[in-house]
């Protein structure tokens, strides 16, 4: 044996979920890549509280270890070349409490698995665990009430409302059901129901227990008030997020809930009222066995934005995040510069020929009338974005890196409604206002070529025999016409004797009749494409032009020898 040594790579598998109180199986994997020594593998199962506080130098934090249980599923020895497994039997007090990660409260279990080798540093692997502790008791108040934002009751011309749950027992993912009556709707300008669920994280030390509200989930209720004597009644219908944890209370720390209901009126205090609520554990589903994550390491990248793209719908593959919506691509990606860690986003789109640009914190375009038709699409989308740049084909976003999937979804998904937004907006533009009284023929062109029309621009995308066809007009600043381009891409290389450049004025005839409204021709190795005076006077150029060039394209294609 070598004086150097190289430790193993280390893996567990265990389940998904554990339940407190069974008894489960983890599988301890090592693999050598050469001949190991090992004085004991050692696995050791811990659960440990901690709690963080605030003060004036900064944030604090301390735990206790609550629970440990060791294994040694191997003794001194040596381990040979490949993968070697290791069964662990394992089970947690049916008494300890859930997994739980919070603001100042966090209830944490972990697998360390420690390979001792002789002479040698460690190998050492820490993974995480979710466990699922037993439901605590149920408080006192789970029965149905009726709450009141003012013990004396409803005063005339005083907001005030009354609130009914249909349960205090609540599930990750379900749903808060109830009603809200308000009174003296005519004399109190209600704006709104504002409802907020909190996690209550307690924390007890020398001095007394501390409370720490940490806002889980908010929902604004819109009011419409009905004109009766009567209080309006707004319905409560709340989705609750599907990662709520049940509620404990263990040694120093615990966790319990509270839900808000708020009403916002204008020039006067808001009356709110504060109600406990109970969450209890879902019906357990199948455990699925699955290679836990390391708490720290180089594939955890990996691993949150693979489930970041799960959680969000999008396709995770070669590093980055995409999805499609209609004829727009979404594509997340990490980048390293030198500040640190950051994702880039980016909304890859049919040109929309506005001149789109981004300046002084707000989009620009050629034209007022048709921004005003994209900002009406995309709504307050771009809010709280940071916008790296914008043009007719691209938006750019970037934020700070972030090693957990939430901020990573939650990005996702705002460009997910961005992609939407422009989707719905690009059918909603409006024609530049220099060739406003060309769109009928303009449709009419787009109906001969069975193409389609991209009214913003005046462009248009078709595709015959293979052949794809573009036809754009370009803008000047002053949004004035600039010149029309048709281009036909030929569905393989066209050959080199056939490239060249013609004008009017070249001696070289083509083969083929143009418009006068042609002012050159340009035939390359993938496409055929002319560029027509603009504004065109007749639209039925156009036409004639791609029909023109279509001929050209479909001739070099049966010119093309039996070698490349």
């Amino acid at each position: 044996m070598g004086l150097l040594k190289t430790r193993p790579d280390v893996s567990l598998y265990a389940p998904r979920l554990i339940d407190a109180g069974r008894e489960y199986t983890a599988r301890v994997v090592l693999r050598c890549p050469a001949p190991l020594p090992v004085s004991a593998v050692v696995v050791e199962f811990i659960g440990e509280e901690s709690w963080y506080t605030q003060s004036q130098y900064g944030r604090h934090g301390e735990s206790s270890v609550f629970f440990r249980a060791t294994t040694r599923p191997f003794s001194k020895g040596e381990l040979t070349e490949g993968e070697h497994e290791f069964d662990v039997r394992f089970e947690f007090p049916a008494t300890v409490p859930n997994s739980y990660r919070g603001r100042h409260v966090e209830i944490s279990y972990t697998a360390r698995v420690h390979v001792d080798i002789p002479w040698w540093p460690a190998a050492k692997a820490r993974f995480v665990l979710n466990v699922r502790g037993a439901d605590p008791p149920k408080p006192p108040s789970t029965r149905r009430q009726v709450f009141v934002s003012a013990l004396e009751g409803p005063h005339t011309g005083m907001p005030y409302f009354e609130l009914s749950l249909s349960s205090h027992e609540l599930e990750p993912g379900g749903r808060v059901r109830g009603s809200v009556a308000l009174a003296g709707v005519d004399a109190s300008n209600y704006e709104q129901l504002q409802a907020t669920l909190w996690a209550v994280e307690r924390v007890t030390g020398f001095l007394g227990a501390v409370e720490h509200f940490v806002r889980v989930a908010q929902w604004n209720l819109e009011i419409a008030p009905d004109g009766e004597d009567n209080p309006d009644v707004v319905p409560l219908n709340l989705r609750l997020p599907v990662n709520l944890a049940v509620g404990f209370e263990h040694r120093r720390v615990a966790l319990s809930w509270r839900l808000q209901v708020e009403a916002v009126i204008a020039w006067t205090t808001d009356p709110s009222m504060m109600v406990p609520v109970y969450v209890r554990h879902r019906r357990p589903g199948e455990e699925e066995i699955e290679s836990l994550p390391p708490a720290v390491g180089s594939r955890r990248q990996q691993l949150v934005w693979r489930e970041a793209g799960r959680r969000s719908g999008f396709d995770f593959a070669e590093g980055a995040l995409r999805r499609t919506v209609g004829k727009t691509e979404v594509r997340l990606f990490p980048e390293s510069r030198r500040t640190g860690s950051w994702v880039v986003g980016e909304i890859h789109f049919v040109d929309l020929g506005l001149g789109l640009g981004w300046k002084g914190g707000a989009l620009r375009s050629r034209e007022r009338r048709q921004l005003d038709a994209l900002l009406g699409a995309l709504g307050d989308v771009l809010s709280g974005l940071r916008v790296l740049d914008v043009d007719d084909t691209r938006m750019r976003f970037d934020k700070r890196g972030d090693r957990n999937v939430g901020p990573l979804v939650r990005f996702a998904e705002k460009l997910h409604e961005i992609a939407l937004a422009i989707e719905d907006g690009r059918a909603q533009l409006p024609p530049p206002a220099a060739l406003e009284h060309q769109l009928d023929d303009w449709r009419d062109a787009a109906h001969r070529l069975g193409a389609e029309l991209h009214v913003g621009s005046f462009a248009l995308s078709a595709e015959w025999d293979g052949h794809r066809v573009e036809v754009q007009t370009r803008f000047k600043p002053t949004g004035q016409p600039d010149h029309t381009s048709v281009s036909v891409f030929a569905p393989e290389l066209i050959g080199r004797e056939h490239r060249r450049l013609w004008h009017p004025g070249s001696t070289e005839p083509l083969d083929v009749d143009l418009p006068k409204a042609v002012r050159s021709l340009q035939i390359s190795a993938e496409a055929t494409a002319a560029e027509l005076h603009a504004p065109v006077d007749r639209v039925i150029d156009v036409v004639d032009t791609v029909e023109s060039l279509l001929t050209l394209s479909r001739r070099f294609m049966r010119h093309r020898g039996p070698y490349r």
